[in-house]
């Protein structure tokens, strides 16, 4: 890890605290295995899930209630099952299978030599999983059955990377909870590093500070406003005292 970037940390950590966003960390796992515990915890507790990354390795945890935002897409930014099955052949619970078998290059994972990712997609759906595609690999023809059951242990091993963990030890998923913005904590961090720009943003679409124009522009509106209901409450007082003029002329009468 850079050095330039771990410095960094230490000021994130600070700054999502701020904004009252619990951040939390595991000595020897991955964000990825600690969003997979959180997902998993949400889906048993019924709260739909939006997750906020790139990683194609979060991509496993799309399902029924669980969608990824990514925001590097020059396309679909949303995604879901329908558009994980259209890219990939399988279901999004399979993408870890199809990766142990065909290899993954960015998470430094060989293929089996042999088997392309047409195959590894008919096995898979046909199967359901590299344990059931293994348990069966003498009923399937040579000469891939040779290949799956020579290289049963590499995909085996394979797995354990690229399934994310989902059962760590972390805080319950309610002490996430957004709390509320402390309006001096805020500013005191965007001001003691010269955050300038997001301090009038903040200041403005968080706390309703206006500028002095907006403002100027209030007033004018509101003076308006007021003279409008002024005027309306002088004829209904002169429509009354006429009304009270009238009604104790009849009554003298």
């Amino acid at each position: 890890m850079y050095t330039a970037t771990s410095n960094q940390y230490p000021l994130v950590h600070e700054g999502l605290d701020s904004f009252g966003v619990k951040c939390i960390s595991l000595s020897g796992y991955e964000a990825d295995d600690m969003i997979a515990t959180y997902t998993h915890q949400a889906i048993k507790r019924e709260i739909s899930v939006t997750i906020f990354s790139p990683d194609k390795d979060l991509l496993q945890l799309i399902g029924p209630h669980v969608t990824i935002y990514d925001p590097n897409s020059k396309g679909q930014r949303y995604i879901d099952e329908t558009q994980i099955i259209g890219d990939f052949g399988v279901a999004p619970e399979l993408l870890p299978h199809l990766f142990a078998m065909i290899g993954d290059k960015t998470d430094n994972i060989s293929g089996v030599p042999g088997i392309d990712e047409a195959t590894a997609v008919k096995l898979l759906n046909e199967y359901g999983s590299i344990h059931k595609i293994i348990d069966s690999a003498t009923d399937i023809e040579q000469p891939l059955q040779d290949r799956l059951m020579t290289y049963a242990s590499s995909m085996e091993r394979n797995l354990s990377v690229t399934m994310l963990k989902n059962s760590l030890d972390l805080p319950p998923l309610s002490s996430l909870a957004f709390q509320s913005l402390h309006r001096p904590k805020i500013l005191d961090f965007l001001k003691r590093y010269e955050f300038e720009s997001i301090v009038r943003y903040v200041e403005r679409h968080f706390f309703g500070e206006e500028s002095h124009a907006e403002r100027k522009a209030k007033q004018k509106a509101e003076k308006e406003i007021m003279k409008n209901v002024s005027k309306e409450n002088k004829e209904h007082y002169d429509s009354s005292k006429e009304s009270f003029i009238d009604h104790q002329g009849t009554s003298d009468t």
